[in-house]
């Protein structure tokens, strides 16, 4: 288990990763958007710091994560210098834990660190995912809808991860590139569109479709449950 940090700057990541690391944990750094997803999809993480700091395209795509990260217990603690009222409102408000002010006090850093990873065991980790019948565990990857397995690839679990995380909402595909593959636009929608295919075959296991996934040019796929479970 590690800490997963996306701080652009190496001079603040210097300060963070010697706190964390005297604190006796691991810690990865990410110094993109795209990295931080792919190790969120495919990593052991239990814990994120971001720095929030940049008023760019990345931190507005950061935003939109923590949106999609309903049910999601790895706890998010933000960073960000200058702070106003309003900022940390909305990041709050957004999916962000915790907020906490740069320059900030390393034992005090630590503190909240740890407030919000004994509040998450507390409440259990979220290793899997229960909708309509169908058991996700993210510990090994692994898919079933009641007592039948599904097998998937690691690219098909992290894209139903995804998926089955935000019943009836569309997921842009540049958002599923850069969880499941690491990348964004440079992942060709053709592909994209094939580990769908093959998900929408994997997801019939009957005579009767038991989700739907739904295609929008604009809006990416959505899940849609054809039943209760």
């Amino acid at each position: 288990m590690s800490i997963a940090v996306y701080v652009p700057d190496h001079l603040l990541f210097g300060l963070l990763h010697e706190a964390i690391v005297r604190a006796d944990h691991g810690c990865e750094r990410h110094e993109t958007e795209a990295s931080l997803l792919k190790a969120l999809a495919h990593g052991n993480i239990e814990l994120v710091l971001l720095d929030l700091s940049w008023d760019n395209e990345e931190r507005e795509n950061l935003f939109e994560w923590m949106r999609l990260r309903r049910g999601e217990r790895i706890p998010v603690l933000a960073l960000s210098a200058g702070i106003r009222h309003e900022t940390a409102a909305f990041t709050l408000n957004a999916g962000a834990d915790d907020f906490l002010e740069i320059p900030f006090d390393q034992q005090e850093l630590v503190a909240r660190m740890h407030a919000l990873m004994r509040r998450c065991h507390r409440n259990g980790a979220r290793r899997q995912l229960i909708v309509g019948g169908f058991v996700l565990d993210n510990q090994d990857n692994s898919m079933k809808f009641r007592d039948t397995p599904i097998i998937l690839t690691s690219r098909e679990f992290a894209m139903a991860w995804l998926l089955f995380s935000n019943p009836g909402k569309f997921i842009p595909r540049d958002t599923i590139g850069k969880a499941v593959w690491g990348r964004g636009g440079d992942i060709a929608g053709r592909t994209i569109e094939q580990h769908i295919y093959k998900l929408r075959k994997k997801l019939i296991l009957g005579k009767e479709p038991l989700v739907m996934l739904r295609t929008s040019y604009r809006q990416g796929y959505r899940l849609e449950l054809c039943h209760e479970g």
